[in-house]
């Protein structure tokens, strides 16, 4: 009897859980399904909408085809990263010194520990070296540059030239030798101190043997804001550094990055017996090398995995562009009833014929968090995003129509009213034209008489100097005034000869 009890409780406590479980909205999977049909897009199209807060797919399309990215790659990247590093993770760039200070002069070296950070450019490096002792003024020693990443960073094998804008890289990314030759005027003008090229070594250090004079830190959150609401290459590359020297702390971090999301995604987003080779094709981590792929599902699923861990779907929320308000969609989605309620990344290639990509979260009607990805492949920029603005739109979040009205006498009166209201303008549009002519055949009559006087009335007006009429042409007044100078120039003349 226990054993009964037992399984019949069971049984209750299923069909509550399933009876929990919120219903899906039937009417947004049928409005999409027509405007499908309806407006068919150019190119290739893959296409899946899923209800997070019901856990059910409402619609998909083509969602298992491997297609082009584009920048929706930074979504991987920047996941990663902070699931990986954390949210507060800070970047950071140390100053130490070693040995005593006697008689204004460090017998010793001066360190400069140089990690991962995108933004440390110039100035602040003159920041840093204001941490050095004012005391310092001579240096028996040498400048050691500790840097992790001595080489500069270097286009993707399938990149185009000018794909890498290495003018915005900072000194973190530019190899060790662009920092030695900028650290002898750097440091003359911070600290005053000189120092000359042969004094500048690389080299490793001990940081227990060594006395840290100051950091410079900066938030890993600056980088993933960067990369997801302007679409930063650089920043999203900058990324795959330290996820890469979490593999191989001697290696190549990038090609180690990339190792890292390959590894992320197997683990986190896959299951078992999933094969990686159909869901994802990964060369860099910003979307720009046009061999990488992934399918519309392994997006969602990204999403889902941040939906599921609430600090990376804050963060997602806060940093992901907001439709017609900030980032690369603001000037999209700008209709009162849309701004604001997609947060989403997008992705823009010309290559191949064109790739446009959408992918992100929005509230629906029923008030159900929705994620969904879109992905257009072989297709104009221009038209794969207006196809996307129109199924968000007319499918996602339709305008709100109005409120029906009840059938009475007073909705029968309106249409009405509102017909001879119509008709109103005409009526006055028609008089006006009438009086209009009236009154412009008088005047023309008027005009008629008065443009036509007499040629007496004409010569007495100049003889006797007086104003002429108001409707005399102008080019008679011009004629008298040219021939009164004349006349006036010719008596001058005449006196002067005289003289």
């Amino acid at each position: 009897m226990m054993l009964i009890c037992v399984a019949c409780g069971n049984e209750e406590e299923h069909v509550d859980t399933v009876s929990a479980v919120p219903p899906i909205d039937e009417a947004l999977r049928q409005r999409i399904d027509s405007f499908v049909t309806a407006v068919p897009a150019i190119g290739d199209v893959g296409l899946i909408v899923y209800d997070l807060t019901a856990d059910q797919e409402i619609y998909s399309l083509c969602s298992d085809s491997l297609m082009q990215p584009a920048s929706c790659m930074k979504l991987f990247t920047t996941v990663a990263a902070l699931r990986t590093l954390g949210p507060h993770a800070l970047h950071k760039t140390e100053l130490y010194t070693t040995g005593d200070i006697k008689q204004d002069t460090l017998h010793g070296n001066i360190i400069l520990k140089v990690h991962f950070d995108p933004y440390f450019h110039a100035d602040s490096l003159v920041r840093l070296l204001t941490f050095l002792p004012p005391q310092i003024k001579g240096i028996k020693g040498h400048v050691v540059i500790d840097m992790n990443n001595q080489q500069p960073m270097l286009h993707e094998e399938h990149w185009t030239p000018g794909d890498l804008k290495t003018r915005y890289l900072s000194l973190s990314f530019t190899g060790y030798y662009k920092l030695a030759r900028l650290l002898p005027y750097v440091m003359s003008q911070a600290t005053g101190l000189r120092i000359t090229p042969k004094d500048i070594i690389p080299g490793t250090f001990n940081p227990r043997k060594a006395h840290l004079c100051g950091t410079i830190y900066t938030p890993l959150a600056a980088s993933v804001e960067r990369s997801l609401r302007v679409s930063s290459n650089i920043n999203a590359e900058c990324l795959l550094y330290p996820l890469g020297y979490r593999i191989n702390p001697h290696g190549n971090y990038r090609q180690g990055g990339i190792e890292f999301l390959r590894q992320f995604i197997n683990r986190e987003l896959l299951q078992p017996d999933e094969d990686p080779k159909r869901s994802y094709a990964l060369h860099d981590g910003c979307g720009l090398c046009p061999e990488s792929r992934v399918t519309p599902a392994l997006l969602v699923n990204l999403l889902r995995y941040s939906w599921q861990h609430p600090y990376i779907y804050k963060t997602l929320l806060a940093y992901l562009p907001h439709s017609g308000i900030d980032g690369t969609l603001r000037d999209r989605l700008r209709k009162p009833h849309l701004v604001g309620r997609i947060t989403a990344k997008t992705g823009t290639l010309t290559r191949d014929g064109g790739i446009s990509t959408l992918t992100g979260y929005f509230k629906g009607n029923d008030g159900h968090t929705i994620a969904f990805a879109i992905m257009n492949n072989r297709c104009p920029v221009l038209d794969g995003r207006w196809w996307q603005d129109k199924l968000i739109e007319k499918a996602f979040l339709p305008k709100p129509k109005q409120q029906e009205k009840t059938i009475g006498q007073s909705a029968v009166k309106k249409p009405a009213a509102k017909k001879t209201t119509a008709k109103r303008p005409d009526i006055k549009k028609t008089t006006t034209k009438k009086s209009f002519s009236k009154k412009a055949t008088s005047t023309k009559k008027a005009t008629t008489k008065e443009t036509t006087p007499k040629k007496s009335s004409t010569t007495k007006s100049v003889t006797k100097k007086t104003t002429a009429p108001k409707n005399t042409p102008k080019k008679s007044s011009t004629k008298t005034s040219v021939t009164k100078k004349t006349t006036t120039k010719k008596t001058t003349t005449k006196k002067r000869r005289n003289k």
